[in-house]
């Protein structure tokens, strides 16, 4: 979960770049990456929902808790949060990708970014997948807090000139990074004790 992004963006810009031919060894490899990575999601939703019936059983839920650690396992839209971590990971690697070779306007690159981060807090409002309201409402805020910055970021692209609220964006970001930064930090300290 941990290396997704990083081999979607490499293998991105090696497929991406201008430089080489796709029928390249490079870039048959990074189309295999990006395909291999593409249905990564998939397999893991259609896994998931073809062992769904066997999370009842406290003993194959130990089973998942790699994939559905503090995730409540008595609903199938519940099991779809793992998957949209894969989704998001993805999406946001390709656009920033397609933005760094100019085949996406900066403005397409943020609305997709803030699309997903609205899509997750909607989810996360609704279904509320996690065990313990708590963990929801931290999770659901720090995605708050994430859909905040993005926003805030967007008006430092073209989208406007006015410096007044550029400079009202960056001061927002700065104290929206610091109670990010804090909060994780309190919360692992918490989850550790």
């Amino acid at each position: 979960m941990l290396a997704y992004i990083d081999i979607v963006l490499i293998a991105g810009i090696v497929l991406f770049d201008g430089s080489e031919e796709v029928l390249s060894i490079s870039g048959i490899l990074a189309l295999l990456v990006i395909t291999f990575t593409f249905f990564i999601p998939l397999s893991v939703l259609f896994y998931l929902c073809s062992k769904f019936n066997s999370l009842t059983d406290k003993q194959a839920k130990q089973n998942f808790n790699t994939l559905l650690l503090k995730v409540d396992k008595e609903d199938r839209w519940r099991i779809f949060l793992p998957c949209f971590y894969f989704i998001r990971r993805f999406a946001t690697s390709v656009i920033l990708v397609l933005g760094a070779t100019d085949k996406a306007p900066a403005y397409v690159q943020f609305s997709v970014i803030i699309s997903l981060s609205a899509i997750l807090m909607f989810y996360l409002a609704k279904e509320e997948p996690y065990v313990t309201r708590k963990l929801n409402i931290f999770v659901f805020l720090m995605e708050l807090v994430y859909f905040s910055l993005g926003m805030m970021a967007f008006a430092f692209t073209d989208a406007t000139d006015d410096k007044g609220l550029k400079d009202l964006a960056a001061t927002g970001m700065l104290i929206l990074l610091c109670f990010f930064v804090l909060a994780n930090f309190l919360m692992a300290f918490f989850f550790s004790c």
